[in-house]
């Protein structure tokens, strides 16, 4: 059975990723206002997930 990775280390990783691109965003002509709460809605999730550290098979 391969061995699933757990939700707070690939979270971590996002979040990390998600960071890295928000130069791009900030560069961009059009007003870019609802990405950025998008993503700050997706970073708060990924947080979330990274402090509580679930079990792979819990976590949704």
């Amino acid at each position: 059975m391969e061995r699933l990775p757990r939700p707070a280390n690939v979270c971590a990783q996002l979040i990390q990723a998600t960071e890295a691109s928000e130069g791009r965003r900030k560069r961009r002509k059009r007003n870019t206002t609802p990405d950025s709460i998008g993503m700050e809605i997706k970073r708060g999730l990924m947080a979330a997930a990274v402090l509580e550290d679930p079990d792979p098979e819990a976590f949704e």
